[in-house]
């Protein structure tokens, strides 16, 4: 996940929110190319950087919890906010919301994408000792 702090980016299980939709995001689209090139200084790119990541409102946190035992997950689209938990316990909470209806993707794969800021792009899969698999036994959807 490149558009989270390097210190942060990698694999594994994260709570996180991206508003590409805003017109303070989409005002950064005509300076896409720009941004790339000089993203290839890492000078330059520690100063542009954050910069991107505040106008696409990018919010993210590595959720450290065993994914091997059942937890509860909760996620509150508000106009005001987003706020995620897991077992209750709050883990991120954003001061803002992503454009759009709310949608719901659940997964787990062993494949990778990585888009850098600076542009390159990897893909491929990760070798996994032992089968894995993705079971939801309650998924609730309001509106309040």
């Amino acid at each position: 996940l490149p558009f989270a702090p390097p210190s942060e980016a990698g694999n594994g299980w994260f709570a996180a929110t991206i508003d590409a939709a805003a017109p303070r995001a989409l005002a950064l689209a005509p300076f896409a190319l720009p941004v790339l090139l000089l993203n290839q200084l890492p000078p330059l790119r520690r100063r542009l950087w954050p910069a991107v990541q505040h106008g696409l409102r990018i919010s993210f946190h590595r959720l450290p919890q065993p994914m091997a035992v059942w937890r509860r997950y909760e996620l509150e689209w508000r106009a005001n906010g987003c706020f995620f938990r897991v077992d209750g316990v709050p883990v991120l909470q954003t001061p803002h919301s992503p454009r759009g209806p709310l949608g719901f993707v659940a997964w787990i794969d062993n494949q990778y994408l990585v888009a850098t800021p600076t542009g390159s792009l990897r893909w491929g899969t990760e070798k996994t000792a032992e089968s894995r698999s993705l079971t939801l036994r309650h998924l609730e959807l309001r509106q309040d």
